[in-house]
């Protein structure tokens, strides 16, 4: 008994070392700063869109807990997989114990396992830009087909990855919002210069219906929620004398329909909510085609801009190109996603709340968007 009990300790010894070994030597993995201020955070997956055409979408992971970061963990867990993980990473979320990540060059929505990172099958879509959850279903922007006459949303079953039903809506769809059993849909007509969308599309979902349509601006693409109900919807413009800006929408409490309570006038590229903050940051472009990016924040609860930066430390001038900023759940660390120059890898800025850069890692190409992991 005491020889197996030593053979076993030694067995588990040797494993460890191994395992140790292997993180230390793996040109993937590295040790960042661990902890995120956020209890009921474990960590997150990162999606690289990758260029289009490259086929080289791919998957981080943050263990917040460790503090340890790990690129291309879907190629890594899937070796079958020729084409790894795909083209043109849009979204990602979270739903129960599996993980959706929306290919658009690829035409599908890729079902991962929370846990291990192995695929768990797929949805064939045409051109899928954004997926959000409710019921048991998810929910899918789709373009059908670029410049068509309209676009859809597909109602997918999470438990059997199958189409269940399509509603048209406008063209060229992109993100979109669930309240109160109604989806809400960000219609862009980014295909049809000049004659670009500007309305959300209404489906209450029992209905599998457009019921109704919300005039906002030129373009729209954003769409969320805030913790009091209201709905934050940006316009891109016309990339010309349009520019691009920022609506709150409000519920009429006597109609209970949604209508826009104030355009903030303010240029916006990408947003994120978490409380009664809104950070932003707008990119702008002069005649030369240089960019140059702005930082922001905004109270959801006045509908008002604030005054000061949200980077404290000076650290924004080493963000080259910002493609996504995320606020943590819960607290903790707020990402901004640095996507340098398109073609090599990305960056990834973790910042305290009260806006000090804590780290920095390369990710793969185009990081585009984050999914927490709860414990």
């Amino acid at each position: 008994m005491m020889r197996r009990s030593v053979l076993c300790l030694l067995a588990l010894v040797v494993a460890l070392l191994l395992l140790n070994g292997c993180r230390k030597d793996d040109p993937r993995t590295s040790e960042v700063q661990p902890g995120t201020n956020a209890p009921k955070v474990q960590g997150f997956y990162l999606l690289n869109q990758g260029a289009f055409g490259t086929n080289k979408a791919s998957l981080d992971y943050y263990d917040a807990v460790a503090g340890i970061y790990t690129r291309d963990v879907y190629a890594t867990n899937n070796p079958e997989q020729v084409k790894a993980l795909g083209d043109v990473g849009n979204d990602l979320q979270v739903y129960g114990a599996k993980l959706y990540a929306v290919l658009n060059g690829s035409n599908k929505v890729e079902v991962i396992d929370l846990a291990t990172t192995r695929s768990l099958g797929k949805v064939d879509i045409a051109s899928p830009r954004n997926i959000r959850f409710a019921g048991g279903r998810g929910y899918v922007t789709s373009y059908v087909a670029a410049g068509g006459a309209t676009g859809e949303v597909v109602a997918i079953d999470t438990a059997n990855f199958t189409p269940q039903w399509r509603v048209p809506v406008g063209r060229e769809p992109e993100e979109l919002a669930v309240i109160d059993a109604r989806l809400y849909v960000a219609n862009s007509g980014g295909f049809k210069k000049p004659d670009y969308e500007r309305t959300l599309s209404v489906i209450p979902i029992a209905e599998q219906r457009v019921a109704e349509t919300i005039d906002v601006g030129i373009n729209l693409e954003l769409v969320r929620v805030d913790a009091h109900g209201q709905l934050w919807v940006t316009a891109r413009g016309n990339y010309a004398e349009v520019a691009s800006s920022l609506y709150c929408l409000a519920k009429d409490p006597a109609t209970g329909k949604y209508a826009v309570a104030k355009d903030l006038q303010l240029p916006c590229t990408r947003f994120d909510i978490r409380g009664d903050t809104l950070l932003y940051y707008s990119t702008a472009y002069d005649a030369t085609g240089k960019a140059s990016s702005t930082f922001g924040m905004v109270n959801v609860r006045t509908r008002e801009k604030l005054a000061g930066k949200f980077i404290t430390d000076g650290t924004e001038t080493e963000i080259r190109t910002p493609y996504n900023v995320v606020f943590q759940p819960d607290g903790g660390n707020v990402y901004v996603l640095d996507a340098k120059d398109y073609k090599s890898s990305g960056e990834l800025f973790a910042y305290s709340h009260s806006g000090r850069l804590l780290w920095r890692y390369k990710t793969g190409d185009i990081p585009a968007c984050i999914a927490f992991v709860g414990k």
